[in-house]
């Protein structure tokens, strides 16, 4: 979509070498199946010269996608950089049948290792025909907070890895029907290479 978006409003796009020449775009933190977001960034090489207009590029790029879809931000930066995401947060908005004794012992759980006060050990699944490994995701809970009824939950991503949002809904003993909306990344801290 944001592909499209971009040929449409002409953006001087830099391609890849080769017989099937690309657009060279990237989306340094792809969501995952069937999760949302509010907070979405791409980059783009692109050769804008010395008389491009910032907004105009913006504005034109909003009216190339859909409704639900808006363009708050465009920069330019003059030398390739590599963005890397520090933190994200996501929303799951729970069905009242979601807040179950387990579901409790669960958020508790993750409040009280947040930071990696206590262990929390998964089994992470890495390939079809590697076994499962053991995985401490402690390190990668900062925070829980529950309001009204959506649970936050601010996950830092190192080079490391971070948790999953399968291993948190495992964690709380939820699945997709406690869910009321699918899940959302609302945020996402980033920091320049």
């Amino acid at each position: 979509m944001l592909q499209r978006a971009l040929v449409r409003q002409e953006v001087p796009l830099r391609y890849s070498e080769g017989f099937n020449p690309r657009p060279r775009l990237s989306l340094p933190l792809p969501r995952s199946v069937g999760v949302g977001s509010d907070d979405e960034v791409l980059c783009a090489l692109v050769d804008l010269g010395d008389d491009y207009d910032i907004e105009a590029i913006r504005e034109g790029l909003c009216r190339q996608l859909p409704d639900q879809c808006v363009v708050s931000e465009v920069s330019v930066r003059q030398k390739k950089v590599t963005l890397q995401p520090r933190s994200a947060v996501y929303e799951f908005s729970l069905k009242p049948s979601a807040f179950t004794e387990n579901f409790r012992a669960g958020f508790q759980t993750l409040e009280n290792a947040a930071g990696g006060k206590m262990p929390i050990i998964v089994n992470r699944q890495s390939g079809k025909r590697k076994p499962p490994r053991q995985v401490d995701v402690s390190p990668y809970v900062d925070s829980v907070k529950i309001e009204e009824k959506i649970l936050m939950v601010n996950c830092l991503i190192t080079q490391g890895g971070s948790i999953r949002i399968d291993e948190i809904m495992q964690q709380l003993s939820i699945s997709a029907k406690d869910l009321s909306a699918p899940v959302k990344r609302t945020s996402v801290e980033w920091s320049d290479c």
